[in-house]
């Protein structure tokens, strides 16, 4: 019985010590435990070398091994257990308890005593100053050297964190030795979304989009992973319809899955405006310029003259040349009136026809870039923002379409609303505009004439209820001289000390008026309030009269029995009341 014990005994140091060979290849997350004992010095397993006597802690360093150098890394080593951190020396314990040797696959530790220096280094031969003794004592281990009696391996000092090879007086060490663990496999038992969608405005056949959203991992061991990168994301629906007004993401992850729904700003059908710009037929600016600078929406612009080594009287564009060329350095900014799309710019042609690669290859800032043939497609991050690109070498262009979306308005079953646009453009149909003058009393709103809004302009639109697309008019659209009302074509904060009256519908009767801003109010992008002289009136509500012979509404009595009347609820009257009636289908105003 003895031998098989003996030898079942054997069998399992062999085992053991195979773990801790195997354990080796693992270092990350590496776990170590204080040993107090020599019981638990085995050979062939690996240990950490520590100090942990003024509360802060220090690790023996890797470094200590192929240079002259007293090796040091802080960490925590007041614990029972630390954990491994790079540049830590995870040494391996070899020979016996009659002398014991520390190495670290290259070097072994050798506590070397010379006359200037007590050092601490690596050697790959093993003589009288690589072998060691090891005791413990109140949990610190003696490590004393076999070829110098006298000399333990301890810390140097209390500030430095230092190890060396010194006489008694210096901090004690400790020993760590390495927790053989069996491998845990983790498996996700949950996901978790949070954040909020970045991209909350859509087009009909727009894909929808996770961006912003943030997916976490919850494991059986209770830990928890960011996996928001590995996630396969699909959507409720997968495009855009007409009547989406919310989408439902659901991310899928090792088998698992979770859901995040949120409500969209469905904008409907995608309406594209092209303006083609021509750039051999514009004018030049002076040759020290290096930036272009052109407004994405009106058609004319001024491009600064080619610059470089290639040809310097060689223009961007014009009769004569054999290309038009941009330099490398210049930037071009490209500054939106409106939404863009995309810009497609024409490249001119070229020996191997480089310039749409170069444009393709420069420095964009908001956008990002795409060639296909000798067309090179921009496409914004931020479609309200400016681009700008800065060239990486010699570009030829010959012309410029930029493809902007046009602003959409929405009318409540109120029937009015406000607006500003950054172009002009004709008023669509259902719709008619109006500009505003005070005339001390109440506030004249009158048709525009040919119903056409110029640039900048605010007006009043009257209509019915629904979403109406400002498609921009080519040439020319004068603004109103006298419109008092204020259009912005950017979300902007008024005061009370702006005068700014907000368009509204009186609670009494329905009419319409305009009401004084006594607060702080954000207005929204492509709207307009109306601006009275403040320091002449201080009305706080003031009535509305439409432009009777361009609207067709008329004053009248309540004489007529035979009329059929409601007011702009939709609700039946039995008689005319003040303000706005509808009498067979006609606004009327009392």
């Amino acid at each position: 019985m003895k031998p098989n014990v003996l030898r079942n005994s054997s069998l399992r140091g062999v085992l053991f010590l195979l773990l801790c060979i195997v354990g080796m290849g693992n270092v990350w997350g590496e776990k170590y435990k204080l040993i107090t004992s020599t019981d638990e010095l085995v050979a062939g397993c690996r240990y950490i070398i520590a100090s942990m006597t003024d509360g802060s802690g220090a690790v023996m360093k890797n470094y200590v091994f192929d240079a002259n150098n007293w090796g040091q890394i802080e960490t925590n080593a007041t614990n029972s257990y630390i954990t491994y951190q790079s540049g830590m020396a995870r040494l391996t314990l070899g020979g016996s308890s009659e002398s014991w040797t520390f190495h670290n696959g290259s070097y072994y530790l050798d506590a070397t005593s010379t006359t200037s220096s007590n050092h601490l280094k690596g050697s790959k031969d093993i003589d009288k100053y690589n072998k060691f003794s090891i005791s413990f004592s109140n949990k610190a281990a003696t490590i004393k050297c076999k070829g110098k009696e006298s000399k333990n391996i301890l810390r140097y000092n209390i500030d430095s964190k230092l190890f060396s090879c010194y006489n008694d007086g210096q901090k004690p060490v400790y020993i760590y030795k390495k927790v053989e663990e069996p491998e845990q496999t983790q498996t996700v038992t949950e996901l978790t979304i949070s954040g909020s969608a970045s991209k909350t405005i859509y087009y009909v056949g727009e894909t929808p989009s996770a961006e912003g959203l943030k997916v976490t991992a919850t494991y059986n061991d209770k830990s928890t992973k960011d996996v928001t990168s590995s996630i396969s994301w699909s959507f409720e629906p997968a495009t855009i319809l007409s009547n989406t007004t919310s989408v439902t993401a659901t991310a899928s992850y090792e088998e698992k899955s979770a859901q995040y729904t949120y409500n969209i700003i469905n904008k409907g059908e995608k309406t594209f405006h092209d303006y083609t710009l021509d750039l051999s037929t514009n004018s030049y600016s002076d040759a020290s310029a290096k930036t272009v600078k052109w407004d994405a929406v009106v058609a004319s612009m001024t491009l600064s003259k080619g610059e470089g080594t290639y040809n310097a009287n060689q223009y961007l564009g014009g009769s004569g040349n054999k290309e038009t060329r941009f330099y490398t350095g210049h930037v071009i900014e490209i500054t939106p009136k409106t939404t863009i799309h995309n810009i497609v710019f024409t490249t001119a042609t070229s020996e191997g026809n480089t310039f749409a690669s170069i444009l393709c290859n420069s420095t964009y800032t908001n956008a990002t870039a795409s060639k296909n043939g000798n067309t090179v497609t921009i496409t914004p991050k931020d479609g309200n923002n400016a681009i700008s690109l800065t060239l990486n070498g010699p570009c030829g262009c010959t012309a410029m379409t930029v493809h902007y979306l046009p602003v959409v308005s929405t009318l409540t079953n109120a029937g009015y609303a406000t607006l500003c646009l950054p172009y002009n453009a004709t008023v669509p149909k259902g719709l008619t505009a109006y500009t505003a003058t005070d005339n001390g009393e109440n506030i004249k709103l009158t048709v525009k004439e040919g119903n056409k809004i110029a640039a900048g302009e605010g007006v009043v639109l009257k209509g019915d209820e629904g979403t109406y697309t400002f498609i921009a008019t080519e040439g020319s659209v004068s603004a109103t001289v006298d419109n008092q009302m204020v259009g912005v074509t950017k979300e902007t904060q008024l005061t009370e000390t702006d005068n700014a009256y907000m368009l509204t519908r009186k609670k009494d009767d329905g009419s319409i008026a305009f009401r004084l801003l006594k607060t702080n109010y954000t207005l929204g992008a492509n709207k307009a309030y109306l601006k009275v002289d403040g320091s002449a009136n201080t009305r706080e509500l003031i009535p509305a009269l439409w432009d009777d012979n361009a609207t067709g509404i008329e004053n009248t009595t309540e004489n007529n029995t035979t009329n059929i009347i409601y007011n702009l609820a939709g609700q039946k009257l039995m008689h005319i009341q003040k303000g706005v009636n509808i009498i067979n289908g006609k606004l009327i105003v009392k």
